[in-house]
């Protein structure tokens, strides 16, 4: 693959600096697992802690309130901060994705800011940002400019100017935020659905191996570089490397979107990967949410879903007018794939895949989507007697991560087994920056302090605290004497 793959440079007026990308063309009918193996390796991708597909519409998509707009990226902006998370998406600088490019892009801003103004008092550990675009190249602006050379460094090199003019029409520019891009050649609507479910469970295959197993690209990413200890530091372990051996979650989050999302949803259900339905955000989304709650909870469902089709079908005529033109078999088959997704769910015993945030309430805010997003993770989970003490370990950290208390104390401690905390988890919870509600959760599981702490302890928790001021004075402080500003010389020898 490495003759086909390139790079897209991008230019504009309000761009301070000229952007290149990594992408690489394919067809439908490449070999998902070759991919996969490219796109880790070649473009060295971080192994995820969680992978994020937004399901929304290229064409089916509309303005948003401000609020929503801001929460939206308020909420994602947490997500990619708090953990090492791929986001997956069509692309293009249209909808919901364009929201979440603009938020990678202040995010980034932001980060640039803290970089030359803060002097250090943190080990800041900083999230490694992957958004990654799998894009029909059918409706990309500028096609023709893929059909170029290579550059001077023997790769294929795509120069897009983003200032020149509005695209063409049924034609939209790339988003420059993302981080990837794979231009799927020859794709209709349909089959881009498969092609990218497929991929999207082949690369979490893929990212689940090397997780478990080693020789995946796991390093702490961070814009700073470790150099301001005296001591030689014990490598601090990322909080995304668990031995368990239960996977990289996989969540799609579904906003507004059209039939073919209908359809990339029922996908994710039958391929028992958990769906966020976000009730407000209008379209199919919407659509998806009603039938959910007319038939949640339904003593005869299938009873329930007769009574409710001819509603659906309605619905779907005035959501989208191009089915009222089209073949009645076409809004047989987008509403079949409705009711497939309520019998597909309801199913399961055990297991639930479809959550619905629902913006009319006033407790659901978009701010949280990182909650909603835990709880589909979590109610997708079949828990089995051979590995629950893995699975528990792997939904603490990732509630640790996250900085859920609420949640953890709620889903985790709250079951009827007794939970046992190991010291790892404890280790980054007293290092990890504002994470004294875990500290505190965890001690009241009855955690035994003395067979933690010791003197190796205290001074490796010290190098490696984020925030290193704040551990000083409160835990240093407290436990040993500790005055900021005071060289421990026999301190240091010791360890």
């Amino acid at each position: 693959m490495d003759n086909l793959a390139g790079v897209i440079k991008f230019t504009a007026d309000n761009m301070a600096a000229e952007e290149e990308k990594p992408y690489i063309p394919v067809f439908c009918d490449v070999s998902l697992k070759t991919l996969a193996e490219f796109m880790l390796d070649r473009w060295k991708m971080k192994v995820p802690d969680v992978m994020i597909s937004i399901v929304t519409g290229v064409y089916h998509n509309k303005n948003w309130p401000e609020d929503y707009a801001i929460a939206f990226q308020a909420g994602l902006t947490k997500v990619i901060n708090t953990s090492h998370a791929w986001i997956l998406t069509h692309g293009f600088h249209t909808g919901v994705v364009k929201l979440l490019g603009e938020a990678v892009r202040d995010e980034l801003d932001r980060r640039t800011v803290r970089k030359t103004r803060t002097v250090r008092r943190y080990n800041k550990r900083v999230s490694q940002i992957t958004l990654v675009g799998i894009c029909t190249d059918s409706l990309v602006n500028e096609l023709e400019a893929f059909q170029g050379g290579e550059g001077s460094s023997g790769r294929r090199r795509v120069e897009l100017d983003l200032g020149v003019e509005k695209p063409a029409r049924q034609k939209f520019n790339l988003d420059v935020y993302h981080t990837h891009y794979v231009i799927v050649n020859g794709s209709t609507s349909k089959s881009l659905v498969t092609f990218r479910t497929d991929l999207e469970k082949e690369l979490q295959r893929f990212s689940s191996c090397r997780k478990n197993f080693g020789n995946g690209y796991t390093e702490n990413s961070s814009d700073e570089d470790d150099t301001h200890s005296a001591v030689p530091l014990r490598p601090t372990p990322d909080p995304s490397a668990s031995r368990s051996q239960m996977g990289v979650p996989l969540v799609a989050l579904m906003l507004q979107g059209g039939p073919y999302e209908i359809l990339q949803v029922w996908t994710y259900i039958k391929n028992r990967t958990p769906v966020v339905v976000v009730k407000g955000s209008g379209l199919a989304a919407d659509l998806f949410a009603y039938v959910y709650e007319e038939t949640n909870e339904s003593g005869d469902l299938e009873k329930d879903l007769a009574n409710i089709t001819p509603e659906i079908l309605k619905r779907l005529e005035t959501m989208f007018p191009k089915m009222k033109q089209g073949s009645d078999e076409d809004r047989q088959e987008c509403c079949q794939k409705l009711l497939d997704c309520m019998r597909l769910d309801s199913a399961q015993e055990d297991e639930h895949y479809i959550t619905i945030l629902d913006l009319t309430r006033a407790s659901s805010d978009l701010a949280d989507i990182d909650l909603y997003i835990l709880k589909a993770i979590f109610g997708s989970q079949k828990t089995r007697e051979v590995d629950w003490k893995e699975q528990i370990r792997r939904d603490l950290m990732l509630t640790l991560q996250w900085n859920r208390p609420d949640f953890a104390r709620e889903e985790i401690m709250n079951r009827s087994i007794k939970v046992k905390v190991d010291k790892d988890i404890f280790r980054l919870a007293l290092i990890m920056k504002n994470r004294e509600d875990f500290v505190d959760l965890i001690l009241h599981q009855g955690f035994k302090t003395h067979k933690f702490l010791s003197h190796r302890a205290l001074i490796d928790l010290f190098c490696h605290a984020e925030d290193t001021e704040f551990f000083a004075v409160n835990v240093l402080g407290n436990l040993m004497g500790y005055v900021p500003g005071k060289t421990y010389f026999h301190i240091w020898h010791e360890y």
